[in-house]
């Protein structure tokens, strides 16, 4: 899946820069993983994700791929977009599910690379398989939103679930009460039918 293709910055950024977002967030290696709040503003302006706020704070799982980790985390704390795609691009290639979901990040809002819902969708869900919370709740709102993947709101309700589970504090309320709002969209049948699917998935990670 290389498809990703580097560029300087798109010219549709969301109206929250970027540097705010990461300054100062980054913790170091050893440190349990945090993610900061985010959220939905507003309604999407011409199909844009527009997100407050982003912490995937990267946890070592061996000592070169966290040095690769680190490199795309200090890229995109000076802005160099197109440096952090050239280290996050060949990490998620192999696997690596922050690097994923970093890269569906970039792709959702144009960083270093032309906008594109298909792609953010593509590595979020990878992302998302593999168990990151902050990448299953981003993927959750596309199947809301109907941004790069088919709308289906029984899937939104899903991934939610999946993340509002292994979230904590004032970002599991924050969750839960978006997850609860697509529930109000979902018939008995549907929320029972996503419910089950998070269960399902649940049960086959668990193996």
């Amino acid at each position: 899946m290389a498809r990703y293709r580097s560029r300087t910055r798109s010219a549709f950024l969301p109206s929250v820069p970027f540097g705010t977002v990461v300054k100062g967030l980054i913790k170091p290696l050893g440190m349990a993983e945090r993610v900061c709040k985010n959220r939905l503003e507003g309604d999407v302006m011409a199909g844009r994700i527009v997100l407050c706020a982003l912490v995937l704070a990267l946890v070592a799982t061996c000592p070169a791929m966290a040095g690769s980790s680190q490199d795309g985390v200090a890229a995109l704390r000076r802005h160099d977009y197109a440096a952090a795609i050239a280290k996050f691009g060949p990490l998620a290639e192999r696997g690596d599910a922050r690097a994923q979901a970093y890269l569906g990040f970039m792709y959702a809002n144009g960083y270093g690379v032309p906008q594109n819902y298909i792609e953010a969708a593509n590595w979020l869900r990878l992302a998302s398989e593999q168990g990151v919370p902050i990448a299953q709740y981003w993927l959750g709102l596309m199947y809301d939103r109907g941004l790069g993947v088919p709308q289906d709101f029984v899937l939104a309700y899903k991934w939610l679930d999946l993340a509002v589970a292994r979230a904590s504090g004032r970002e599991r309320e924050d969750w839960a009460r978006i997850r609860n709002a697509i529930a109000s969209k979902l018939t008995l049948v549907q929320r029972t039918e996503a419910q089950a699917l998070a269960v399902e998935w649940q049960s086959l990670r668990a193996r």
